[in-house]
């Protein structure tokens, strides 16, 4: 399991996530401060606080890091993934209640 695995499923499994939370599972300051940053970009998550994020939408399993990394900074790319990924969770909010 690679790093962005692991902190894909943490994020996907919380909906508060705390900075100090992701680096107690020695993944490297750096690293999770980086994916961090990335998935505040791509609008997964916001802050909420010092070291506190919100996670918004779940990421998809299919999301790899590089992907990521280019949606990051594409807005057209990122906000074309976004309203697809809401409309596929309100679904599946409706169809599960």
């Amino acid at each position: 399991m690679t790093k962005w695995d692991l902190i894909k499923d943490y994020v996907n499994s919380h909906d508060i996530i705390t900075r100090k939370e992701l680096k107690i599972s020695n993944l490297g300051g750096n690293t999770v401060d980086n994916y961090i940053n990335l998935l505040r970009n791509t609008q997964f998550l916001t802050r909420i606080g010092r070291g506190k994020y919100k996670r918004i939408i779940k990421i998809p399993n299919s999301l790899s890091s590089s992907k990521l990394s280019k949606i990051a900074y594409n807005y057209e790319l990122r906000d074309k993934l976004m309203k697809s990924l809401i409309r596929k969770q309100k679904l599946d909010d409706i169809n599960n209640s």
